[in-house]
């Protein structure tokens, strides 16, 4: 079992069509990522998460954590940003099969950040040339996100250790 991207029905799932302004932002960043949206994963996944870190000054980046019963799966990916693109193609892909402890490792992270009970978004100052952290989560059909400018030590923690793992 394995996300597998598909344009169309990134289009009828995040709506470029109309929408605001994040909606088409995301469906944009997801095209260039050539993946979907954590909250369109397919039936068979248990369970995944997702970092996705924009920075300032370098590409972007997307690494995805999923669980299949007990198998347990990462996906990383960099992106170039060549001739004024916002965010450019894919430059980098990696793909293997995580351990038990490696996804326990995270998943224990986004326990202790009490992940689920997060507001998604929070009033944080606008930085001139701040970056963008985004976490997704997806558990028993129920999907989350997080995004912050200013990450606290708990989600830096679950970011760094998903960078790490890739």
């Amino acid at each position: 079992c394995e996300p597998v991207y598909d344009p169309k029905r990134l289009n009828e799932t995040i709506g470029v069509h109309g929408g605001d302004y994040l909606q088409r932002g995301n469906a944009n960043l997801f095209r260039a990522f050539q993946e979907l949206p954590l909250y369109t994963m397919p039936d068979c996944v248990d369970e995944a998460y997702s970092l996705t870190f924009i920075p300032s000054f370098h590409p972007p980046v997307l690494v995805r954590v999923w669980r299949v019963g007990d198998q347990f799966f990462l996906l990383a990916k960099r992106l170039n940003r060549r001739d004024g693109d916002p965010f450019g193609i894919v430059e980098d892909s990696n793909a293997r099969r995580l351990t038990g402890t490696e996804w326990r490792e995270v998943t224990s992270r986004f326990t202790r950040a009490n992940y689920w009970g997060l507001p998604e978004t929070m009033d944080e100052p606008l930085l001139e040339d701040g970056a963008a952290w985004i976490l997704d989560g997806w558990n028993l059909r129920n999907y989350h996100r997080v995004i912050r400018r200013i990450p606290n030590h708990d989600l830096a923690d679950i970011s760094k250790r998903l960078i790490q793992l890739s």
